[in-house]
Protein backbone atom coordinates (compact mmCIF):
# COMPACT_ATOMS: atom_id res chain seq x y z
CA UNK A 1 0.00 0.00 0.00
CA UNK A 2 2.74 2.24 0.85
CA UNK A 3 4.23 1.83 -2.75
CA UNK A 4 0.94 2.91 -4.06
CA UNK A 5 0.82 5.55 -1.94
CA UNK A 6 3.70 7.00 -2.59
CA UNK A 7 3.54 6.81 -6.70
CA UNK A 8 0.59 8.90 -6.47
CA UNK A 9 2.06 11.61 -4.38
CA UNK A 10 4.94 11.66 -6.54
CA UNK A 11 2.28 11.64 -9.66
CA UNK A 12 0.34 14.59 -7.89
CA UNK A 13 3.66 16.24 -6.63
CA UNK A 14 4.92 16.19 -10.61
CA UNK A 15 1.96 17.80 -11.83
CA UNK A 16 1.68 20.16 -9.09
CA UNK A 17 5.32 21.77 -10.03
CA UNK A 18 4.50 21.71 -14.04
CA UNK A 19 1.42 23.46 -12.84
CA UNK A 20 2.94 26.04 -11.16
CA UNK A 21 6.06 26.68 -13.18
CA UNK A 22 4.13 26.52 -16.35
CA UNK A 23 1.46 29.53 -16.72
CA UNK A 24 -0.04 27.82 -19.60
CA UNK A 25 -0.25 24.58 -18.04
CA UNK A 26 -2.08 26.13 -14.80
CA UNK A 27 -4.60 27.98 -17.06
CA UNK A 28 -5.20 24.65 -19.27
CA UNK A 29 -5.63 22.77 -15.96
CA UNK A 30 -7.99 25.22 -13.81
CA UNK A 31 -9.78 25.52 -17.41
CA UNK A 32 -9.95 21.52 -16.99
CA UNK A 33 -11.04 21.33 -13.58
CA UNK A 34 -12.48 23.76 -13.13
CA UNK A 35 -13.79 23.94 -9.39
CA UNK A 36 -11.64 21.57 -8.26
CA UNK A 37 -9.13 24.15 -7.02
CA UNK A 38 -10.33 27.18 -4.52
CA UNK A 39 -8.82 30.26 -5.94
CA UNK A 40 -6.08 30.54 -2.85
CA UNK A 41 -4.37 27.65 -4.41
CA UNK A 42 -3.81 28.77 -8.26
CA UNK A 43 -0.74 29.74 -8.08
CA UNK A 44 0.09 27.32 -4.78
CA UNK A 45 -0.26 23.48 -4.40
CA UNK A 46 -2.79 22.16 -3.50
CA UNK A 47 -5.14 20.31 -0.64
CA UNK A 48 -5.20 17.32 -2.68
CA UNK A 49 -1.22 17.12 -2.42
CA UNK A 50 -1.36 18.12 0.95
CA UNK A 51 -3.86 15.53 1.57
CA UNK A 52 -1.45 12.73 -0.45
CA UNK A 53 1.28 13.90 1.18
CA UNK A 54 -0.61 13.45 4.73
CA UNK A 55 -2.22 10.01 3.65
CA UNK A 56 1.36 8.56 2.70
CA UNK A 57 2.55 9.82 6.05
CA UNK A 58 -0.13 7.93 8.20
CA UNK A 59 0.37 4.73 6.13
CA UNK A 60 4.32 5.04 5.85
CA UNK A 61 4.67 5.71 9.85
CA UNK A 62 1.51 4.87 11.91
CA UNK A 63 -0.06 1.46 12.95
CA UNK A 64 -3.08 0.46 10.65
CA UNK A 65 -5.28 1.17 13.65
CA UNK A 66 -4.29 5.18 13.85
CA UNK A 67 -3.44 5.47 10.42
CA UNK A 68 -7.21 4.66 8.99
CA UNK A 69 -9.28 6.95 11.83
CA UNK A 70 -6.28 9.69 10.65
CA UNK A 71 -7.08 9.86 7.50
CA UNK A 72 -10.69 9.84 7.75
CA UNK A 73 -10.15 12.87 10.01
CA UNK A 74 -9.49 14.86 6.90
CA UNK A 75 -12.18 13.02 4.65
CA UNK A 76 -14.79 13.16 6.85
CA UNK A 77 -14.50 15.39 9.80
CA UNK A 78 -13.21 17.95 7.57
CA UNK A 79 -15.92 17.55 5.19
CA UNK A 80 -18.21 17.56 8.15
CA UNK A 81 -16.89 20.75 9.35
CA UNK A 82 -17.51 22.20 5.72
CA UNK A 83 -20.91 21.05 5.49
CA UNK A 84 -22.42 22.53 8.69
CA UNK A 85 -20.34 25.73 7.51
CA UNK A 86 -22.48 25.73 4.57
CA UNK A 87 -25.82 24.83 6.62
CA UNK A 88 -25.37 27.59 8.99
CA UNK A 89 -24.36 30.17 6.40
CA UNK A 90 -20.80 31.18 8.15
CA UNK A 91 -19.33 32.94 5.47
CA UNK A 92 -18.42 35.65 8.15
CA UNK A 93 -16.74 33.14 10.42
CA UNK A 94 -15.59 29.86 8.29
CA UNK A 95 -14.14 28.48 11.40
CA UNK A 96 -16.66 28.56 14.02
CA UNK A 97 -17.79 26.40 17.43
CA UNK A 98 -20.69 24.52 14.84
CA UNK A 99 -18.50 23.35 11.85
CA UNK A 100 -15.81 22.76 14.83
CA UNK A 101 -18.26 20.32 17.00
CA UNK A 102 -19.36 18.74 13.33
CA UNK A 103 -15.68 17.94 12.91
CA UNK A 104 -15.31 16.74 16.27
CA UNK A 105 -18.31 14.47 16.40
CA UNK A 106 -17.86 12.69 13.01
CA UNK A 107 -14.16 12.29 14.13
CA UNK A 108 -15.26 10.38 17.32
CA UNK A 109 -17.81 8.81 15.58
CA UNK A 110 -15.09 7.29 13.10
CA UNK A 111 -12.29 6.71 15.10
CA UNK A 112 -14.01 4.68 18.37
CA UNK A 113 -14.46 2.13 15.61
CA UNK A 114 -10.78 1.06 15.76
CA UNK A 115 -9.15 2.37 19.13
CA UNK A 116 -10.78 2.83 22.30
CA UNK A 117 -12.28 5.84 23.09
CA UNK A 118 -9.78 8.04 25.40
CA UNK A 119 -7.50 7.43 22.60
CA UNK A 120 -10.10 8.27 20.02
CA UNK A 121 -11.38 11.41 21.49
CA UNK A 122 -7.67 12.86 22.11
CA UNK A 123 -7.06 12.21 18.44
CA UNK A 124 -10.29 13.60 17.60
CA UNK A 125 -9.88 16.93 19.81
CA UNK A 126 -6.46 17.15 18.05
CA UNK A 127 -7.71 17.14 14.41
CA UNK A 128 -10.91 19.27 15.39
CA UNK A 129 -8.32 22.35 17.17
CA UNK A 130 -5.76 21.63 14.32
CA UNK A 131 -9.11 22.25 11.55
CA UNK A 132 -10.00 25.30 13.38
CA UNK A 133 -6.95 27.21 14.13
CA UNK A 134 -5.45 26.34 10.22
CA UNK A 135 -5.38 28.96 8.18
CA UNK A 136 -3.34 30.18 5.24
CA UNK A 137 -0.13 29.93 6.87
CA UNK A 138 -0.79 25.80 7.13
CA UNK A 139 -2.64 23.83 5.29
CA UNK A 140 -5.09 21.55 7.47
CA UNK A 141 -5.63 18.75 4.71
CA UNK A 142 -1.68 17.76 6.12
CA UNK A 143 -1.74 18.96 9.36
CA UNK A 144 -4.92 17.31 10.77
CA UNK A 145 -4.50 13.78 9.80
CA UNK A 146 -0.63 13.70 10.94
CA UNK A 147 -1.60 15.42 14.36
CA UNK A 148 -4.34 13.59 14.98
CA UNK A 149 -2.53 10.48 14.19
CA UNK A 150 0.40 11.50 16.25
CA UNK A 151 -1.48 12.21 19.29
CA UNK A 152 -3.24 8.82 19.50
CA UNK A 153 -0.29 6.71 18.66
CA UNK A 154 1.67 8.59 21.59
CA UNK A 155 -1.40 7.35 23.87
CA UNK A 156 -1.24 3.71 22.49
CA UNK A 157 2.38 4.17 23.48
CA UNK A 158 3.76 2.39 19.99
Amino acid sequence: MLVVMASVLILEALVEFLRLLSPTMNDLWQKWFRGLYRQKEVQRLSGLFYAMLAFTICVAFMEKKVAIPSMLFLSLGDAASALARMEFNEKAHPKSRISSLACLVVCVVVSIWFLPWPVSLAGSLTASVIERASGDWVDDNLVMPVGGGLVMTLMLGA
